[in-house]
């Protein structure tokens, strides 16, 4: 979730995008692979397959923090791009880690951790899900 700096400081580091279906939860420090993910993703976003949300379409006198909840509550996919910077990210990963992996959990959706750069992440709550990319063996 990217928060500018007048919310709450504890949210400074988690940015969101939202596709139509999933949500992508990531440290705003990872902001250029985001980018290059939604490169990827631009003729699914042509064909009307997914939409992209952006936390900076909410509107003035609309409610930040219930804006935010609402988006991964309704995804199918809850794409994790996960770094050393997203592991720190308190926000991220006491809040939004935590319940994405709640509605993996209920059936609800599905919690999928992108590798974006090395990082501990096997000794976290993610380590039991399937990560991409795998790691191959020589």
């Amino acid at each position: 979730m990217h928060c500018p700096a007048s919310r709450n400081s504890a949210q400074e580091h988690c940015e969101m995008t939202t596709l139509m279906g999933e949500s992508t939860l990531y440290s705003h420090q990872d902001e250029d692979l985001r980018k290059e993910l939604e490169k990827h993703l631009a003729t699914l976003r042509r064909d009307s397959v997914i939409d992209i949300w952006q936390d900076r379409r909410i509107g003035p006198g609309d409610e930040f923090d219930r804006e935010i909840s609402n988006q991964p509550e309704s995804a199918d996919i809850v794409l994790l791009l996960v770094s050393s910077d997203f592991l720190h990210s308190d926000y991220c990963y006491d809040i939004e880690v935590k319940r994405a992996l709640e509605r993996h959990a209920e059936g609800s959706t599905r919690v999928i951790p992108a590798i974006l750069r090395p990082c501990d992440w096997q000794k976290t709550p993610l380590g039991k899900l399937n990560a991409t990319p795998t790691e191959r063996s020589s």
